[in-house]
């Protein structure tokens, strides 16, 4: 904290004093500095990233100087980080500037090496435990050569298991996967790390293509063996020639197992392969079958054949299979040749095909709701069932009566004995339209010369009957304007013929349009429980209110046909006097307002 004074003297008297407190904060700081390594090597790309090895204060802004004459570059990233595109390979001076506040400043100079295309590898030769396995590297460069190397074996049993040399070999203490390790760098300064597993074997690997096989007498066989070393094959008899590749040739005459050795520097390996001999081919087709047409059967036959062949073909899904699928189209007679070498032998075997049994369910149909449906079917066969059976009303005859009350698929099954196990199927829908909930509307009342608009629903279509003042008898709302009360009749119907009827009563009071109310109702009365106004010739009710005798609100409705009962909230109100207040338009618009009173009777 700083303290600023300032004196006050008058007439050369001091006469006061005036203080001010400074408060500086003082904290750590990082010098401004520009820092890069000496060199930097790019070998992947001619593409580039630079930075500076420290962060500086913020607000630093660094300028890179790329040495190969393109524009200076500023960056005002925390590191000073930027990526540049260099046009071709080459060693470029790099410059970097850093400066704070116009005022401080640091620079620094660095060589960048862009030299792309260095790719690190090597190659192990032997897998052997009792011998070195030799390392090779492999590395390839674009630009210069690998000049730099240091390797890790990967022996866990080895402080020393480290090489410095291009090509080196390391005799490993025990068996297992390595994980052997190559750094390697180039003339150019590129610089990269491999590892690749070596796996190190107490014998070498011998791969053979088979270990037993079969032949016929009169053939000669070739042995197949693959792996690193020296082959030797021994057989108890001399029938073999190339005894010392991997590839010999062997003429057995009887069942003969070949011992084949595999020397690899030392580390020793042996596998056996068996040579069964015979002088003929064992086979047999199969038993003959029958199956339904169009069906598929599998062929089966025994017996010790290596390759097999079938005709005729045409209906075989692979002719070369010992197990081919068959699709015959009539009674087929299919011909196997198997074979050991140069030993065949010939069988055949007959699939016989029977039609499936002939069931025709009938064509769909359509019924109505709560309507029923005749099922005409017929099979060709001995014995058939129907399915499901709960809406028929005999499942064991081919016309039954089916009554469903939801849309249902019957399906029919034959059988027949003439040898087709399967039956034929069929099946048939029967559809139930929904169902028709006709209704014309509640009863009205209306005034003379007013028009009146029917609603009907229910159905997809109408008509109206009798058409006395209706503007159209087809549509589902008509305008009528009658002078008389009338009842009309409503047919909702579909257009298959389904239909159902309903009635609406049509009241015509000669008066203007008013609404008339009762003056007096009883709750428990047969006739009139419910108090309600009568609108004639409203086209809309706005409100209906009755009041008690202290103006409390005792019930209100909007809706045309309701009315209270007497009660709130389910308690039955005393006997009494009571207020009520109504409001409608008539069909021209128009208000219509009444109010009086009523007397609730018990």
């Amino acid at each position: 904290v700083i303290t600023a004074c300032a004196y006050e003297y008058r007439n050369g008297i001091l006469i006061n004093v005036h203080k001010k407190d400074i408060h500086v904060r003082v904290s750590d700081c990082v010098p401004l500095e520009a820092v890069l390594k000496p060199d930097y090597s790019f070998c992947d790309d001619l593409i580039v990233t630079f930075k500076n090895e420290q962060a500086n204060p913020p607000g630093s802004v660094y300028t890179w100087d790329f040495g190969d004459g393109t524009p200076l570059v500023t960056s005002n990233d925390p590191f000073g980080a930027v990526t540049h595109p260099y046009a071709d390979t080459g060693a470029y001076k790099v410059k970097l500037k850093v400066v704070l506040a116009g005022q401080c400043e640091s620079e620094t100079v660095t060589v960048a090496n862009v030299f792309p295309g260095f790719f690190p590898g090597f190659v192990a030769g032997g897998t052997c435990l009792l011998l070195p396995i030799s390392f090779v590297d492999a590395t390839s460069a674009t630009y210069g050569v690998a000049n730099k190397w240091r390797w890790n074996f990967g022996d866990e049993s080895s402080q020393a298991d480290t090489s410095l040399a291009s090509n080196p070999s390391w005799k490993f203490s025990s068996t297992g996967i390595k994980d052997v390790q190559l750094i390697v760098e180039s003339s150019k300064g590129c610089r990269d790390t491999i590892t690749r597993q070596v796996e190190v074997k107490d014998r070498p690997d011998i791969l053979l293509a088979f270990k037993d096989t079969l032949i016929c007498s009169i053939d000669t066989l070739e042995l197949k063996a693959n792996g690193n070393g020296l082959f030797n094959w021994t057989a108890p008899t001399p029938a073999i020639l190339r005894q010392n590749t991997p590839t010999p040739l062997v003429w057995p005459k009887s069942t003969t197992t070949y011992q084949v050795t595999l020397n690899e520097n030392g580390c020793v390996n042996t596998e056996n392969v068996r040579v069964r001999v015979v002088d003929y081919v064992t086979l047999d087709a199969g038993p003959d079958s029958t199956i339904c047409l169009t069906d598929t059967a599998v062929l089966n036959p025994s017996g010790d054949g290596l390759r097999f062949s079938w005709t005729p073909t045409a209906t075989l899904d692979n002719p070369s299979s010992k197990n081919p699928r068959a699709v015959p189209t009539m009674t087929t007679t299919y011909l196997v040749t198997a074979s050991i070498g140069k030993c065949r032998a010939f069988e055949d075997v007959t699939i016989r095909t029977i039609p499936y049994p002939v069931a025709n369910a009938g064509n769909d149909t359509i019924i109505c709701y709560a309507d029923d449906a005749t099922i005409n079917a017929s099979i060709v066969g001995s014995r058939f069932n129907w399915s499901p059976i709960s809406t028929l009303s005999n499942p064991s005859v081919l016309n039954p009566v089916a009554s469903p009350t939801r849309t249902t698929t019957y399906v029919l099954r034959a059988y027949d004995t003439l040898g087709c196990p399967k039956p034929g199927v069929s099946d048939i829908t029967v559809t139930v339209r929904p169902q028709i909930l006709a209704f014309a509307g509640n009863d009205t009342s209306i005034v003379i010369g007013q028009p009146l608009k029917l609603g009907g629903t229910g159905a997809p279509a109408y008509n109206w009957s009798p058409s006395t003042g209706l503007s159209n008898t087809d549509i589902s709302n008509p305008i009528a304007l009658v002078n008389d009360n009338i009842t009309y009749i409503m047919r909702g119907y579909t257009e298959e013929g389904c239909e159902a009827f309903d009635t609406i009563n049509v009241k015509v009071f000669k008066t203007q349009p008013d609404i008339f109310v009762p003056n007096a109702f009883n709750p428990t009365g047969i006739k009139n429980p419910v108090f309600r106004p009568i609108p004639v010739g409203i086209s809309s009710l706005d409100y209906f209110r009755v009041y008690n005798r202290w103006g409390q609100l005792v019930f209100q409705t909007s809706q045309v046909g309701k009315g209270w009962d007497g009660s709130i909230a389910g308690k039955a109100q005393d006997a009494g006097t009571y207020v009520w207040m109504v409001s409608g338009r008539d069909y021209t618009g128009k208000t219509v307002a009444r109010r009086g009173t009523l007397v609730l009777l018990r």
